[in-house]
């Protein structure tokens, strides 16, 4: 009989699950929130349903199907899929968000919870230094990050984070100016395993949004090589856990500092994407196996450089698309997406749907410089054009 793994929530591609399921030799057992998400499965496909209210016990429910493990594809069941871990003898869920102040090498970075940050403000907001950056959690493996450089935006800043999520604690910490970077690895217990590394664009407003990214890094490896030292130092203060972490540095003239640790529920596709065409890895299969205690494979394939982002645009009412056919045919662009439609009402980025609503572009070429070079030239061919929204 086939060793059982439950999948909590739906991805956003299904059918590749049916993929990763024979190569892994195992059987799916969906587990969802009502009704309702069963029409989107498979034909024959398992399911049970639960109430994904983060006070329902779903510890009965789960315990009779005999799972190896569940891996989590929807951030909503993150923390009840973690409570019940233990109880059922599963690989645990990895956590990095809300470590205790000063256990993480981020350079000044302080947590809060909303109250207590509500409480100093209350006594005067002087004794935070900006400008910086107000990281919230949101409450399912994911953050919400927020630039503040006056301090009468730390209150619109709590404001805002609170909304996503009222009981999570933020994490307030300098704004590092340099080149961004996101080393992505697994947690395998207690030990952590390096992937690999990519360069990340981010959004330039008041929302601290990733917009795009390229890989492989040159070869010559020193800012690999340090980032991977700097990992293992901070694996060391980490929860033994298994699946998938990443880590954000940023280069600076001087040095490269840790900025971020998480262990997201969510693995987009854009990221999937990237790391598939230029190392020929599984990101998904990979996290997967992590969920059933194994090893994940992540043996590269390909060597391949590939840059990603995201279009952005105006605000408002989509008016038209132009020279999306021609940018197809360019060197080196493998796709080119719009999601963006006539009459569609494109509002400003804030988080991460609202960047995808436009669509995007991939390209590829020998290195990661020549696929940015490609993307660039690709991105000033499209535009989607847009006129002021009527209120």
């Amino acid at each position: 009989m086939k060793v059982r793994l439950g999948v909590a929530g739906l991805p956003t591609d299904i059918v590749s699950l049916a993929a990763i399921s024979e190569a892994l030799d195992v059987s799916l057992v969906f587990i969802l929130d009502g009704q309702p998400e069963a029409s989107d499965l498979p034909p024959g496909a398992e399911a049970v349903f639960i109430d994904a209210d983060d006070g329902f016990d779903v510890l009965p429910v789960l315990k009779p199907l005999e799972l190896a493990g569940v891996w989590v594809a929807n951030g909503r069941y993150r923390r009840q899929i973690g409570r019940v871990a233990e109880h059922l003898d599963w690989p645990r869920l990895p956590c990095c968000f809300g470590i205790p102040d000063g256990a993480l090498p981020i350079p000044g970075a302080r947590i809060f919870t909303m109250d207590d940050f509500a409480r100093v403000l209350e006594d005067g907001s002087d004794e935070i230094l900006l400008p910086a950056w107000v990281r919230a959690s949101c409450g399912d493996g994911d953050t919400s990050c927020m630039r503040v450089e006056h301090p009468s935006d730390l209150s619109l800043a709590l404001e805002k984070l609170r909304k996503r999520n009222p009981d999570g604690v933020l994490r307030i910490q300098p704004a590092v100016k340099g080149a961004v970077y996101r080393l992505m690895a697994f947690k395998t217990g207690r030990d952590l395993v390096p992937f690999d590394v990519l360069e990340e664009t981010v959004t330039t407003s008041v929302y601290r949004v990733p917009l795009g990214m390229a890989m492989p890094l040159p070869a010559d490896g020193r800012l690999m090589d340090e980032m991977v030292s700097k990992a293992q130092e901070v694996n060391a203060v980490l929860p033994s856990g298994w699946g998938y972490v990443e880590m954000e540095f940023v280069a600076s003239e001087r040095e490269v500092i840790l900025t971020d640790v998480q262990a997201p529920a969510r693995l987009g596709e854009d990221l999937r994407t990237v790391v598939r065409l230029s190392r020929g890895v599984d990101l998904r299969l990979a996290s997967m196996e992590c969920s059933l205690g194994r090893h994940p494979s992540l043996s590269p394939t390909r060597n391949t450089g590939v840059a990603f982002t995201w279009l952005l645009t105006r605000s408002g009412v989509v008016t038209g698309l132009e020279h999306v056919d021609s940018a197809r045919t360019m060197p080196g662009v493998v796709e080119v997406h719009i999601n963006a439609r006539p009459g569609d009402i494109l509002s400003h980025v804030v988080d991460l749907p609202s960047r995808e609503r436009g669509g995007f572009i991939v390209t590829e070429g020998d290195t990661a410089a020549i696929a940015m070079e490609r993307l660039a030239a690709a991105r000033e061919k499209v535009w989607i054009t847009t006129s002021p929204a009527l209120s």
